[in-house]
């Protein structure tokens, strides 16, 4: 069979399917929502379809292409672009209360998602979802299998949303706690290691498909294009999740402030009241009945 150009746009039908399928979905649910203001933000739509919009770029542009046909780091791209982007862009989208007409209809749904929502569930199943796909049999069979390629894509993009849920569960009280948030975060980065380890450290190229693939540049052999996938996955996590930690640092400490200004105003209405109170009966309270 020969191979695509580099340019080639693809068509990917089982992509197409759950983007309709997701759309409908959504559009659903905001007309459920309709009398929610809150709940029916326009910022929120826009996130939801731009996630959309680039998830099928992600899957049918010549980033497809290239994963599929030429070089390794492009299909770690494709995982990075799903997991980290994608995934959290459509939580986003849902947003606080969006689900609530599900939810509220189902309790074992709801009882799903708060047990999803444990930074350990959540960590483990990212974990598989990703790290079977860099298995080599695995990687040699989403790419001599069209289906099966496209599957890979879906399951990156769920591990995503898993990953993602303890942070941005569209249920906030079914989060962790801020400090647990940021611990979830530091694991994340430490269990990527061992993936970074595995395709920078190696002696050889692991993947023959790839080591057989054309070569765009004769500067990028099979083995460099493994590292240079490595360490883009290195770089991405470690940029992403410290810039969540920060912001949900910052998120934490803005409500601590706003508790500690609450408590703040409620003691001084307390002070005021008992000044009152010492002013009106300098003596002490008067006798009752």
């Amino acid at each position: 069979m020969l191979t695509p150009a580099v340019h080639t746009w693809t068509f990917q039908p089982l992509i197409a399917l759950l983007v309709g399928v997701l759309g409908l979905g959504y559009l659903w649910l905001w007309r459920q929502a309709q009398f929610s203001r809150v709940l029916r933000s326009p910022l929120r739509f826009f996130w939801f379809f731009t996630g959309l919009a680039l998830f099928v770029l992600t899957t049918s542009s010549p980033l497809e292409t290239l994963a599929h046909h030429y070089l390794l780091t492009a299909r770690s791209a494709q995982h990075l672009l799903l997991a980290y982007l994608i995934a959290p862009l459509l939580w986003v989208g849902l947003g606080q209360g969006l689900l609530n007409p599900v939810l509220l209809r189902s309790a074992w749904l709801e009882h799903l998602f708060a047990k999803l929502s444990h930074p350990l569930t959540a960590m483990l199943l990212f974990n598989a979802g990703l790290f079977t796909w860099y298995l080599p049999v695995m990687t040699e069979l989403s790419r001599g299998h069209f289906w099966l390629g496209q599957l890979e894509h879906l399951s990156v993009l769920l591990a995503g949303m898993f990953m993602w849920l303890p942070l941005l569960n569209p249920a906030q009280h079914q989060r962790p706690t801020y400090p647990r948030q940021m611990f979830y975060l530091i694991t994340l980065i430490l269990t990527q290691v061992p993936l970074f380890g595995i395709l920078t450290l190696s002696r050889e190229a692991l993947y023959q498909s790839y080591l057989q693939a054309p070569r765009i540049t004769s500067q990028l052999t099979a083995f460099g294009d493994q590292q240079s996938a490595g360490w883009l996955i290195k770089l991405f996590t470690v940029l992403v999740f410290a810039a969540a930690f920060i912001a949900i640092f910052i998120q934490w400490s803005n409500t601590q402030r706003r508790i500690d200004r609450t408590e703040r105003l409620q003691a001084e209405e307390m002070i005021k009241l008992i000044e009152r109170v010492r002013a009106r009966w300098p003596q002490g309270l008067p006798p009752q009945g």
